[in-house]
């Protein structure tokens, strides 16, 4: 995934995947576009784009949306659902 980020998938159907992702502070994960993704913040804070999520926060990111990127300063525990649409 990316350098402080640890995986583990927990369901792959061919068209969508999800995964619990554990953020060591300081780590940032780059999403690549053409798939939504899904996320819900589960522990720590992390920002998706410009946003600050804490505990129990959701997002959707649409596949075209720009800044994709999540980063936390002190770690996070986030549960990502990604797939393509329709």
């Amino acid at each position: 995934w990316a350098p402080g980020v640890q995986a583990r998938r927990l369901r792959d159907d061919g068209v969508h995947r999800s995964s619990l992702l554990r953020l060591k502070p300081g780590a940032r994960l780059e999403r690549p576009a053409g798939m939504d993704d899904e996320c819900l913040l589960v522990e720590g804070e992390a920002f998706l784009a410009d946003r600050l999520m804490q505990p129990g926060d959701y997002l959707l990111a649409p596949a075209d949306a720009p800044g994709r990127a999540v980063q936390t300063d002190g770690g996070a525990v986030l549960f990502l659902r990604s797939g393509g649409r329709g």
